[in-house]
């Protein structure tokens, strides 16, 4: 599960650093009960093309740069309005609510 080149270009435009990112990856993480973490190499590879992403790690930063999912895994992923439960502000913390 590779992420497009283009995925470092929708992170800062969002306006978050490579650490919010993944800061926020691991909250999400933590919140589903991944017993894992990503770490600042893998997402520096996975910027450049040449890392790759366990399934967990790829969901969630689908989620936060506002892709379904699913659209990662094919050759033309489409950006999307994140829906409100991944609603999150650049510069805080993300706002985790509950699914309706």
């Amino acid at each position: 599960m590779r992420l497009p080149n283009n995925i470092r270009i929708y992170r800062i435009q969002l306006g978050l650093s490579q650490a919010e990112l993944i800061r926020m990856v691991n909250e999400r993480l933590a919140l589903r009960g991944e017993n894992r973490q990503m770490y600042f190499v893998d997402l520096a590879k996975a910027e450049k093309g040449t890392g790759l992403l366990n399934k967990a790690q790829l969901t969630e930063i689908a989620r936060i740069l506002g892709f379904k999912p699913w659209a990662l895994y094919g050759d033309d992923p489409q950006i999307i309005r994140p829906d409100y439960e991944d609603e999150f502000e650049p510069s805080g913390p993300a706002i985790v609510r509950p699914r309706r």
